[in-house]
């Protein structure tokens, strides 16, 4: 039988934990934020729009309360979905941790300091999150999810998230 080389070959064993909590935590959020948040709609129409020649005429006043209207309901789904990133980054770090305390032993548990990591990567995480392009259905089900935060109901909710996924 062979044995699989290690991550990290020669690197010292607390600073291949450490990568391995940091990998966690990066392919969580990678997951989370890149894989399951992908932007459900096609290029802005505007943006494609060729641009028009002459005179500019004026918006008719139901045009521009149509676009007021867009524009506070893209307003109110940007803050639902900074809500939910703020509140997942949480119970995300800590299923890792939950992770690594369970598969690591309490030496290489102790040497990663998941109180120094935590606030690292609740930042990065949140800014990631809200950065991506979340759809309303993806931001309900994380507004879902919230209501049980326990690893093992958390985790495979937010995997309904995930595009494709059926509710």
């Amino acid at each position: 039988m062979t044995r699989s080389m290690p991550v990290f070959p020669s690197a010292p064993k607390s600073a291949a934990v450490t990568a391995r909590l940091a990998a966690t935590l990066l392919i969580g959020s990678a997951l989370l934020v890149g894989g399951a948040l992908p932007g459900c709609g096609g290029p802005d129409s505007a943006s494609t729009r060729p641009a028009e020649s002459g005179p500019q005429a004026e918006p008719s006043p139901a045009a521009t309360d149509d676009a007021e209207r867009r524009r506070k309901a893209l307003a109110a789904l940007e803050a639902r979905q900074q809500a939910v990133c703020e509140a997942s980054a949480k119970p995300i770090f800590n299923c890792a941790v939950e992770d690594a305390r369970a598969t690591l032993s309490p030496e290489e548990f102790a040497a990663l300091d998941p109180a120094q990591l935590e606030a690292e990567h609740r930042r990065v995480y949140t800014r990631d999150c809200a950065a991506s392009d979340m759809s309303l259905r993806q931001i309900k089900v994380y507004e879902r999810c919230a209501s049980d935060t326990r690893c093992d109901v958390y985790l495979p909710c937010l995997d309904q998230a995930k595009p494709g996924a059926s509710q």
